[in-house]
């Protein structure tokens, strides 16, 4: 969980809304860079829903076979590439400085 305002910290209302769900026996923890842990889902599901879903496999067998492995991290990188390019269409619209 974190804030979404990326001013990277923890605020007392985060760490009150971590302290309950954990005391209700939640997994629950900060996330003090929210936006890179929410790319950094969106980057795995990517890969490894779709992949798994087209091969049958389960997802710790992936990285076994060479030719899925290397399928995994092609489609990481187009993830990567997609979030890139939009990334810099949305500051050239705002008139901010091009990445």
């Amino acid at each position: 969980m974190g804030e979404s305002d990326d001013r990277h910290r923890e605020s007392e209302r985060l760490r009150r809304t971590v302290q309950l769900m954990q005391a209700a026996g939640l997994n629950a923890s900060c996330a003090y860079d929210l936006q890179r842990d929410v790319f950094v889902k969106l980057l795995r599901n990517a890969a490894f829903n779709s992949i798994c879903a087209l091969t049958g496999l389960p997802m710790e067998w992936l990285p076994l076979t060479p030719s899925v492995r290397e399928l995994t991290l092609t489609v990481m990188d187009e993830v990567v590439e997609i979030a890139c390019t939009r990334l810099r269409r949305a500051r050239g619209s705002e008139g901010l400085p091009r990445a």
